[in-house]
């Protein structure tokens, strides 16, 4: 999935400021944007923070086989080491 279609079904709510925010994200940052800066086919936005807003949650947010996916257990974080890197490519050090 691509572009917009990667958060269909996806729950948002919006800030004061107007700006949509993923409902459950572990943190989310409003700016004010100060500059824009053009560099050949790309630009860089420079914002000032107006508002932050972080989740009491402490897991941590892996892109993995085209979705975002929380690990909040040791648990699940050995499993994912599991699937993604093949014993047979692992180096052990001595």
């Amino acid at each position: 999935m691509n572009g917009a279609a990667r958060f269909a079904g996806a729950e948002w709510t919006t800030r004061a400021s107007g700006v949509p925010i993923l409902v459950g994200a572990l943190a989310a940052i409003d700016c004010e944007v100060e500059d824009i800066v053009e560099r050949h086919s790309q630009a860089i936005v420079i914002g000032r923070v107006r508002d932050l807003q972080l989740s009491t949650r402490t897991a941590a947010l892996a892109y993995w086989q085209g979705r975002y996916v929380a690990i909040d257990q040791d648990e699940d974080t050995a499993k994912l080491a599991e699937v993604s890197v093949p014993i047979r490519h692992a180096v052990r050090k001595s």
